[in-house]
């Protein structure tokens, strides 16, 4: 399951990987979130965008940069914790609903 709250509830699906064949080295097999959000607030002005992006950067986004930086640039000998080598910055776009 995800985060401790009664907001989101995350389940990893093994095999769910929509686009796999198409992902840097064949993702094919790699899984899939589903995020189940429920609003405990007040619905006027509450809302679970705020916690399910938070939960989004840190779980699927940021990590998948990662490990993309990893696979492409490490064979120039970049790791983990190095500085950004030119052509490494990522930029994240939402549709509106994000944080």
């Amino acid at each position: 399951m995800g985060p401790p709250g009664d907001d989101l509830a995350c389940v990893w699906v093994d095999g769910l990987c929509r686009g796999g064949d198409t992902s840097p080295n064949r993702r094919d097999s790699d899984g899939g979130w589903i995020v189940f959000m429920r609003n405990t607030g007040d619905k006027s002005s509450e809302s679970v965008d705020k916690p399910f992006f938070r939960w989004y950067q840190t779980t699927i986004l940021l990590p998948f940069i990662q490990q993309l930086r990893v696979e492409k640039f490490s064979l120039l000998g970049w790791k983990p914790g190095d500085p950004l080598l030119p052509g490494m910055e990522a930029v994240a776009s939402f549709d509106g609903a994000g944080p």
